[in-house]
């Protein structure tokens, strides 16, 4: 038997019958069940009613609500300096309690200095963007951000408590409760807003849900936590806001970049049919992205630690997923714009159309999803700061093209070839390191077995 045979049979008798049967009955899996079905049923929330919600508001609503949204989301990443992050993996209770409390002070402080930004350059938003609907809400974006930050703060200490039910069904309180306010406001009041208030009383529904049901009392955090220790702490976690947070900014800020850009060249109701159409076809992959990347993570991460062929894994995950995904979206490139108008009304057939051409781009996106947390287990995580600068260069670009021609249409083509050569490229990094660490791996093993 050769060196590189033996290699393999040790390999292969790394993971045991025994263990992947401890495995799959884990606590792990049990709580990322739970989070898996949170989602989905709020996801099937907003399926059901979108149809009703598309003919109760105009393509330009669901611009301006996109526009809206997408401020919200930038905002959101940077106002907790991603120390809320650390709560999960701080090695003590108080310094988890000093983070949470280090968070809402960072978000509480942004709220504040965006609602005063958003009181003086109201006008400016609204030359900027050709939008007045804009203006009447744009005084609500902190608001959102303080109730958004609140939830996702409070949801971290929950996931440190390993209490996910309770994450899952604050993320269906959400959903029902923006749905819920939308389609009222859009049956007796006609106001354009609704989709915005919708949004603003969801926030606003599940921060006082995990706020009501957390475990942690103000006198505690009183106790804890001392001016002192709030400055211990930032300097002690600093790697969450020198480090995480640009990348995450630039990653927020790229996936926003179609809505601004789309107002910005063409108009809002333009942004709403993208934002619509890339909401519906999302739905599969923010789903597969929970419930099939939270496992393909952990499995991933036994495998790497046992030494085995993670190369392959990865391939037999994309190969799946093509094989899940290549007939819906295949329709959705063939028939996207009748599957819109019959479903959603006859306003939207610019949103089909967008959504014939987004297939393509998104089935990649699709196959794709779940294998992003491989840069996290073989130690990558440098790549991803590229991929984000470069999200953000090409994204622009291609509806700069757009605009330059006249053709909204030819802007997203060029959009979709940019996200598929990104994926290509992020995918074959993936590949090249992941046969690097095999090998490496590999070899120490068989310079072990020779040894002793």
């Amino acid at each position: 038997m050769t060196e590189m045979e033996k290699v393999g049979v040790q390999l292969r008798k790394r993971l045991s019958f025994q263990s992947i049967k401890a495995v799959s009955k884990s606590e792990y899996l049990r709580n990322a069940a739970k989070l898996t079905g949170g989602t989905a049923l709020a996801q099937i929330i907003m399926v059901l009613t979108s149809p009703l919600l598309t003919r109760l508001y105009t393509p330009t609503d669901f611009g301006t609500f996109a526009l809206y949204n997408s401020c919200v989301m930038v905002l959101l990443i940077i106002s907790t300096g991603r120390y809320d992050i650390g709560i999960v993996s701080a090695k003590y209770r108080n310094e988890a309690v000093g983070l949470l409390s280090l968070s809402f002070l960072l978000l509480f402080f942004i709220s504040l200095i965006s609602a005063v930004v958003m009181f003086f350059g109201k006008d400016l938003a609204v030359v900027l963007f050709d939008s007045p609907q804009l203006r009447e809400v744009i005084f609500l974006i902190p608001l959102s951000v303080l109730f958004l930050g609140a939830y996702q703060i409070v949801s971290y200490w929950f996931n440190r408590d390993k209490r996910y039910n309770k994450i899952a069904i604050s993320k269906v309180v959400q959903n029902a409760s923006n749905m819920l306010l939308a389609l009222s406001i859009g049956f007796f009041l006609d106001w354009s807003t609704g989709l915005i208030l919708g949004n603003l009383f969801g926030a606003m529904a599940a921060a006082a849900f995990v706020l009501k049901k957390n475990s942690l009392s103000v006198n505690e955090i009183k106790d804890t936590v001392q001016q002192e220790d709030l400055k211990k702490y930032a300097t002690q976690f600093k790697d969450f806001p020198k480090y995480s947070l640009p990348t995450a900014f630039l990653d927020t800020l790229s996936s926003q970049i179609p809505v601004f850009f789309i107002v910005l060249f063409f108009s809002e109701s333009f942004a709403g049919h993208f934002s619509f159409a890339f909401r519906i076809l999302s739905i599969p992959i923010a789903l597969i992205g929970v419930s099939l990347g939270q496992v393909f993570y952990q499995k991933l991460t036994e495998k790497f630690f046992n030494q085995e062929d993670c190369k392959r894994f990865i391939l037999r995950m994309w190969g799946s997923l093509f094989l899940m995904g290549v007939l819906p979206f295949t329709v959705l490139f063939l028939f996207g714009e009748t599957i819109f108008q019959f479903v959603f009304g006859d306003n939207w057939n610019e949103a089909g159309k967008i959504a014939s051409i987004l297939a393509i781009p998104l089935f990649f996106m699709f196959c794709s999803s779940p294998t992003s947390t491989a840069f996290i287990v073989f130690g990558i995580q440098r790549y991803s700061l590229f991929f984000g600068i470069l999200s953000v260069v090409l994204r622009p670009f291609a509806f700069y093209i757009g605009f330059i021609k006249g053709d909204i249409y030819t802007g997203l083509i060029y959009w979709g070839l940019f996200e598929i050569l990104a994926i290509l490229i992020y995918n074959v990094v993936l590949l090249k390191h992941a046969d690097v660490q095999f090998v490496r791996e590999a070899s120490k093993e068989a310079n072990s077995e020779n040894a002793s």
